[in-house]
Parts: structure tokens; sequence; C-alpha cells
């Protein structure tokens, strides 16, 4: 009888891990060679500020949330199989109408704006992740391509109705006016500041963990990542699965994209330009293998790179871009590694001579 030893990092969390260490690693000879004017300011600047100071967990724990809250979404739609790219378009438009209520409702009592906002927040991203969903179960347009073009469309309108409803005259550049203090959400930690929005998020990946891994509903939806047609067979109904996974991180999208204008960002600002943060959802729920139970932990990872990034330039000029070029080469070596460990399981080529015997599988040898 063969005993196995239980291994303490699976492959995939030791990809994970590589791709972290390497891109940090690319990032430290980028400041090493290029920050000419004080390496050892950039250096403190871009990896020691962001966890010394109070400012620096707050932006960290700010970014998080609404990271978390996307890659949640990004999480379940993969799980199906669903490539698509809505939660961009989700978060603009639930960011975009909850601007609009708060400010056009600003004598109606706190609660109600609190909860009317994260209701109108949840449903806006549902109706933008409804529509390329129904293109692809009724006419089997391609889905990402179909939320490509949706997040455009919805640029557009939310540009529209900024300029339009919301824009403060009194600002140099295209901004709504300043959402009051009032209609924010309650804060539960001064120092660093950290309002209940984010534990409304680490609640979501909870919740979201529990549909995919402990529901009959979740099941569904992985079964029918694993095969469609196999779903279809056992008689399941693939399309309203499908329907399903998108339009739920299409609500989680816009949720986040309403704790963003009730606790993060003052004003809405997105003037006819995509953010970088359905990007980074993306990316955030890939490192952790979509998993929500890990995604808040992840999603603190790249709020830690946004914000050494954003200390970066205020100290020393350099492009705060250095903490998405971080979170681009992460992605790149996550599947580097994974490709190198499919078309090379035993190790490359050069590895192979000085390692005889492996313990990938955990096996341990009959005596």
């Amino acid at each position: 009888m063969n005993n196995k030893k239980k291994l303490p990092l699976s492959q995939k969390v030791q990809h994970s891990l590589l791709a972290i260490v390497a891109s940090l690693a690319v990032c430290l000879l980028f400041l090493l060679l290029f920050a000419t004017g004080g390496r050892g300011e950039a250096l403190k600047s871009f990896f020691i500020l962001p966890l010394t100071t109070a400012n620096g967990w707050s932006e960290m724990i700010n970014a998080a949330t609404t990271f978390t809250f996307i890659a949640i979404g990004v999480s379940v739609m993969y799980q199906c199989r669903q490539y698509s790219l809505i939660t961009e378009g989700s978060f603009l438009l639930g960011a975009c109408t909850v601007s609009l209520f708060l400010l056009y409702n600003n004598t109606k009592p706190s609660s109600f704006l609190i909860v009317g906002a994260l209701f109108i927040g949840a449903v806006s991203g549902m109706s933008a992740a409804w529509v390329p969903a129904q293109m692809h179960a009724k006419h089997g347009v391609n889905v990402t391509l179909s939320s490509a073009i949706m997040n455009f469309f919805i640029l557009q309108v939310t540009t529209w109705l900024l300029e339009r409803f919301m824009a403060d005259p009194l600002q140099t550049e295209t901004v709504s006016f300043s959402i009051p203090e009032r209609m924010r959400l309650p804060v539960i930690l001064h120092s660093p500041m950290v309002r209940v929005g984010t534990l409304f998020a680490i609640a979501a990946g909870i919740i979201a963990y529990l549909v995919l891994y402990r529901t009959r509903r979740g099941y569904e939806v992985r079964m029918v990542g694993a095969s469609q047609n196999l779903a279809t067979y056992v008689g399941l109904s693939s399309a309203g699965i499908v329907m399903f996974s998108q339009v739920f991180a299409g609500a989680m999208a816009g949720l986040g994209g309403a704790i963003q204008m009730m606790g993060i960002a003052p004003r809405y600002t997105w003037d006819g330009v995509f953010s970088n943060i359905g990007f980074a959802g993306i990316i955030v729920a890939l490192l952790v293998n979509c998993n929500p139970a890990w995604v808040p932990l992840s999603a603190l990872l790249f709020g830690y790179l946004n914000t050494g990034g954003l200390f970066l330039e205020q100290n020393t000029g350099i492009s705060q871009g250095l903490g998405g070029l971080a979170q681009a080469m992460i992605l790149l070596f996550l599947f580097a590694f994974r490709y190198i460990s499919k078309k090379y399981p035993a190790g490359l080529p050069f590895m192979q001579k000085l390692v005889r015997h492996t313990t990938d599988t955990g096996e341990v040898e009959p005596k």
C-alpha cells in the first residue's frame, strides 16, 4: 500500500508566488537602472512606504476593495469559461448611476441614500452584463467581442452623463461635483482610513466562494465550465447557467462602482477614458486561479503595487506606471511558468541533468 505525503504548496500556488517574486525583481532592477537621481528614495517609496505609513495602508486597502469586487465577478465568469470583459463597463455604469443618484437626492436621509446607491449600483452592473450575455445565449455572438463593444458604448454614455448632468464648472478638468461626506459609507478605522465597504468586499468573497463550492448552482457553473456539451447532455440549462455567471459578475462590478463612489473616490472622474480597474481585476482573479476566497488577499497585493507607484511618482517624479507594469508582468510570468511546467513536466532540459528524483507527485515508493 502506497502512502502519500501532503505537499505544502500546490503547483499552481508555486507558479503564482514565482510570478510575484519575478515581477518585483524586475521592478527592483528597473529602479536600480533608471532612478539615477536617488535610488534609495525610489526604492523606499515603491517598496517600503506603502507598508510603513497609515496613508499607504489606506491607499492599499481602498484599491484592494475595488479590485476585490471586480475580481470576484471575473472568478465566477471564468469558472464558467465565459471570457467576458464586461466588468469594466459594469463598474463604470454602476459608479456613474450611483453618482447621479447621490448628487440629485442630497436632501434625502443618509440611510436611504446608502441603501439605494448599493441597490442601483448592483442593478446597473447587472444590466450592463445582461446585454452581451443575452446576445451570446440567443444568437451565439462571441461574448468577448460583444462585451468589449458594450464597454465602449457604456464609456460614451457615462461620459455624456458626466458632462451633461454632473460636471463641476469650478474645476479645471471634467469631473463631477464632490459627493458629500454624509452620503459615504461609515468609517470603521480612522488610521488607516477603512470604511465598511472593505468589510462588504471580504463578505462578498466568502459568499461567492460558498456559492461556487457549496451550492448546486455553483456546481452547475463549474460543470458548464468543464464541459458545456456534457452539462447539456445531463440535462442542465447551459444558457441559463452562463447567463447567471455573467449577470452575477456584472452585479459584483456594479457594486464595486457604488462602493468606489461612497467611500474611495471623492468625485466621478472617468471622462472618455477607461481606467485600469477592469484589467487589474482580471489579473487579481487569475493569480489565485479564480478562487473567490483568496481574491481579497490577491487584491491587497495589487493595491500595494498601485500605492507603491503612487508614492514613487510623488517623491521622485518617476511615473507611477511602474505599478501597472508590475501587474502586467505578474500575468506574463504566471502564464510563462505554467507553459513551461506543461511543456517540460520534469523541468527545463538543463535542470533535468541536475535533478535525479522529483517529489512533484508526492508519492513514496513502497518498501
